[in-house]
């Protein structure tokens, strides 16, 4: 054999070995409960720090509402937790989802005013948040899975008669999202998704080589290749696009256009991919998660109309 090509063989199994340990670096960075590479640059959007004296007032005000604190397992067994305000005038009720490294006070704190006043609202700890179990982060692939069974925990609650709503913020939102395609009680009529990104692959792809300068591929497969190994899930599972693609429900897409975590392309793709009924409100200069905090009129009225227009169809959407 040419001594060139034991060189190239020899290249290629180091550049294997790199991006093997370079995978599992950032499997344990992004998705491990104890990291936060993500959440930390997420936080230095000088978008969201004009918004904090107003958050801190909210999140006193949700923290001080009545709540039944209330535990369900997930189907691999994890204790899962959350917080449930029931409204005994509620006209509907909703299942708020929280994003990467967020809280239920925390991503709900600035449009938890306005769902109390109509709606019965459970605020659950996504896994390995909170109160509930967990070790990693799955950016939807098992958190949907959650999801499903915390419809089916508040659809027994509201015995069957209100219509219930899933409505995810950031990484809640793609997780509400995959839930789109999927076999869900009758009284679910929508789902509210709030600057979600595409999949799992495209947000890991896309962060990689912005704000790491890693080549997102191959990267990408080396992660997935971990998150079987470790996580036990399949990365390419955590993908809203493809759900929406055949989605039974229908859609609200809000998206903030000074995003620079989740590009707003991202809610455009999943728009575009959507099949069944839907609408894209893009909220002008907002930063990340800051859609509602920055323009609460445009966000309440555009969920108002979304909520009207799926109760005043007596076959919902299905």
């Amino acid at each position: 054999m040419p001594i060139w090509l034991w060189i190239v063989i020899g290249i290629a199994v180091i550049a294997v070995i790199v991006f093997f340990i370079m995978g599992y670096k950032f499997f344990k960075l992004s998705l491990d409960k104890n990291s936060n590479v993500f959440a930390s640059s997420e936080s230095d959007n000088s978008g969201w720090s004009q918004y904090e004296p107003q958050h801190s007032k909210e999140m006193a005000w949700l923290k001080a509402q009545s709540f039944d604190e209330v535990d369900i397992l997930a189907g691999d067994g994890l204790k899962l937790h959350g917080h449930y305000h029931k409204n005994p005038k509620a006209k509907r009720a909703v299942i708020c989802a929280h994003g990467y490294h967020g809280t239920w006070s925390d991503d709900f704190a600035s449009a938890a005013p306005w769902l109390f006043q109509d709606c019965s609202v459970l605020l659950i700890d996504q896994r390995c948040c909170g109160q509930s179990e967990g070790q990693y982060y799955t950016f939807g692939a098992m958190e949907s899975e959650d999801v499903i069974l915390w419809t089916s925990w508040l659809d027994k609650m509201t015995a069957h008669h209100l219509p219930i709503y899933l409505y995810g913020i950031s990484l809640g939102a793609s997780t509400v999202l995959i839930c789109s395609d999927r076999t869900l009680p009758s009284s679910v009529k929508g789902i509210i998704g709030d600057c979600g990104y595409t999949s799992m692959e495209d947000i890991f792809a896309s962060l990689a080589w912005r704000w790491f300068h890693i080549p997102g591929y191959p990267l990408v497969w080396f992660v997935a290749f971990w998150c079987r190994v470790k996580g036990h899930f399949s990365l390419y599972r955590a993908d809203a696009r493809k759900a929406l693609k055949h989605s039974l429900l229908p859609v609200l897409l809000i998206h903030g256009t000074g995003d620079d975590f989740v590009l707003p392309k991202n809610s455009q793709q999943n728009y575009d991919a959507c099949s069944s009924k839907k609408e894209l409100v893009w909220i002008k200069d907002a930063s990340h998660a800051a859609a509602h905090i920055k323009d609460p009129k445009s966000y309440e009225a555009a969920g108002e109309k979304f909520f009207a227009a799926c109760e005043g169809n007596a076959n919902g959407s299905r």
